[in-house]
């Protein structure tokens, strides 16, 4: 059996533990802290970053459908182009919009008598209208 002073010497072990494992539970929250406040100022310095950007970014979405228009009308300025392709260019390979609004901007700017339809055996196909605005 042990005595009192392997008692002492044993219990003077766990406290020596205690205290280090403390000090390493502090340690361990101040880093912690501190990369969550860094992370936290970083992605704050990122979303403000650039007001420039945001406003160019808020104008292009707001323009978005006339942007889109003039892209197709400038596709169109001088050719003729199958409706398919088009769409292919517009839809598909440049993502500039859905299938659905391309028809859509397509049926707003026939209203507008900016393009016009031609059936060539059972190809349908676009052209620009000879008269167009900025639009």
């Amino acid at each position: 059996m042990r005595g009192n002073a392997g008692l002492q010497k044993d219990i003077s072990k766990l406290a020596l533990n205690y205290e280090r494992l403390q000090a390493h539970v502090t340690y361990l929250e101040t880093n912690f802290v501190k990369s969550i406040v860094k992370e936290t100022i970083t992605e704050m310095q990122r979303q403000q970053s650039d007001p420039l950007k945001k406003e160019m970014i808020r104008q292009l979405n707001r323009n978005r459908q006339r942007i889109i228009k003039r892209k197709i009308l400038e596709l169109l300025h001088g050719n003729k182009m199958e409706l398919a392709e088009l769409k292919y260019l517009i839809v598909d390979q440049h993502k500039y919009c859905s299938k659905a609004t391309f028809y859509r901007y397509i049926q707003d700017l026939e209203i507008s008598d900016l393009v016009n339809f031609m059936i060539v055996g059972t190809k349908e196909f676009v052209v620009a209208a000879a008269k167009q605005s900025n639009d």
